[in-house]
């Protein structure tokens, strides 16, 4: 779900979920992420171009540290 999205409108989805849940309330979404902040531009957009090719959709996935949480 928010793989196939920008940032501006990753983080919109996730501040939305926080706002309608319940404190201690739990969003669960299938994602995908990249397990390491260490990847250089090339690796991630390798990445990016083998995603697309799978799921027939653009994808950016976030570093897990990307901080888009609640």
């Amino acid at each position: 779900m928010l793989t196939m999205q920008t940032e501006e409108t990753k983080r919109s989805i996730v501040q939305e979920a926080c706002r309608l849940l319940q404190t201690g309330g739990r969003y669960g979404i299938h994602e995908m992420c990249l397990m390491s902040d260490n990847l250089d531009e090339k690796t991630k957009r390798a990445t990016e171009r083998a995603l697309t090719g799978v799921v027939h959709h653009g994808v950016r996935p976030l570093a897990v540290s990307s901080g888009v949480r609640c």
